[in-house]
């Protein structure tokens, strides 16, 4: 894949600081010069893009570690997290742990949560208005 050559020209700004842009170069037509690289240049480039994914598969790591977060930002993490989890499994855990009498409310309650849900309800789905279903549909 041929690019188009572009040269960096230095100048001064309205400002009168120093900047520098890039500009296309011509050929005699007044067309861009296309850039021909060589085997060596093709090489150098292959070898420096896998520098840069490397470089940014580093930063990428570096973000998704939890001691850079703030208390805030920790805390939505956990949220998006829980939200992702199914709530009738892990009730069905809590109604396990009970133990006596209660463990069969419990177990009852699972039952009818799970024949209402179809055994799968998100935590990010668990709202008001779900619990208001989940009434009537208890009293009725």
């Amino acid at each position: 894949m041929n690019e188009i050559a572009t040269d960096e020209i230095t100048y001064l700004d309205k400002n009168g600081k120093e900047a520098k842009k890039l500009v296309t170069v011509l050929d005699k037509k007044g067309k861009p010069k296309k850039v021909v690289l060589t085997p060596v240049d093709k090489q150098y480039n292959k070898e420096q893009l896998e520098l840069a994914e490397q470089i940014w598969q580093k930063r990428k790591n570096y973000l998704n570690k939890p001691e850079i977060y703030t208390g805030y930002e920790k805390e939505q993490l956990k949220i998006k997290k829980r939200g992702e989890q199914d709530f009738v499994t892990y009730f069905k855990k809590l109604a396990d742990k009970r133990k006596a009498s209660n463990h069969d409310n419990w177990v009852s309650a699972y039952q009818y949560l799970d024949t209402f849900t179809k055994g799968k309800l998100m935590f990010s789905e668990l709202t008001e208005t779900f619990c208001s279903d989940f009434q009537e549909h208890l009293l009725s």
